[in-house]
């Protein structure tokens, strides 16, 4: 993926299990995908940035499940 591209769904799962994120971060953040396209799809926003972002908005949870989580998923995506 070169830089300011925007990852598939499949791209962003990949990066999730490569990362290490367990099962229950997977469900999670695949549940949250659900509900923010359906949201986006309302409102006309930019469906492939919103399925990324829903999808990788906890990659960081991978390293550690403290709030800084955060931190870490911007840190662990900017590496990418």
């Amino acid at each position: 993926m070169s830089t300011g591209e925007m990852p598939g769904e499949k791209e962003c799962m990949r990066i999730l299990k490569e990362e290490g994120c367990k099962r229950g971060v997977l469900r999670h953040v695949c549940t949250v995908r659900l509900i923010a396209v359906e949201m986006a799809a309302r409102s006309g926003a930019d469906l492939p940035l919103v399925t990324a972002a829903a999808l990788l908005h906890d990659v960081g949870r991978s390293r550690t499940q403290t709030v800084m989580h955060v931190a870490e998923s911007v840190r662990i995506l900017q590496e990418r």
